[in-house]
């Protein structure tokens, strides 16, 4: 099924029922908006373009569960229940963006990640969900990825790390140590060859 044409499509994001493919200078998105997670935007094609600063520069586009977030050129940008502001020091250059259900992460070039949003391992629809500000609960990042209620980073030494609401019982639990979440696991990687 042809949903349409984007001239310029660097990068698509897909989340339980809406998706987003993102341009240089612009998202185009289409499916649910039962929570504004398309935003306002114009309809293009049959896709919605929310609205983005003229002159912007479309990083990255990450589509969470009932949310979609923006890193451009001017920061972050949010629609729909995840759009709680993300500001971040004008020095932190960020180069990558991810989205899970009423979390968002963002990497920075000096391998910092920082999250924001709905509290890791706190189930969805619990009462009084603790939100958070963008909140370092990683440093030297090489990679990093969300699932629906859990994140796991890969470190620049190859070691991998979860932590949230994950399958995985094979890992090293790393709790008392201060320089790792609460919860976080620690898988050992080996080096490539």
């Amino acid at each position: 099924m042809l949903i349409g044409v984007v001239p310029g499509a660097t990068q698509l994001s897909l989340a339980n029922a809406h998706a987003c493919v993102a341009t240089t200078r612009s998202i185009h998105c289409w499916g649910s908006d039962r929570r504004s997670q398309l935003s306002e935007g114009a309809i293009v094609d049959g896709m919605v373009v929310p609205p983005l600063p003229q002159g912007t520069t479309v990083t990255s586009v990450a589509t969470g569960w009932d949310h979609t977030c923006v890193l451009q050129s001017g920061g972050i940008v949010c629609f729909g229940a995840g759009a709680q502001g993300a500001e971040f020091p004008a020095a932190l250059e960020l180069t990558s963006i991810a989205a899970g259900e009423g979390r968002t992460c963002a990497l920075s070039n000096a391998g910092a990640l920082l999250c924001w949003g709905r509290e890791f391992g706190v189930p969805l629809g619990a009462p009084n969900p603790s939100f958070i500000r963008p909140t370092l609960v990683a440093e030297d990042t090489a990679a990093f990825d969300l699932g629906t209620d859990s994140v796991c980073t890969v470190d620049r030494e190859n070691r991998v790390r979860c932590w949230g609401m994950i399958l995985a019982t094979t890992g090293t639990t790393v709790d008392g140590d201060p320089s790792q979440p609460p919860g976080a696991l620690l898988f050992g990687v080996p080096p490539e060859e």
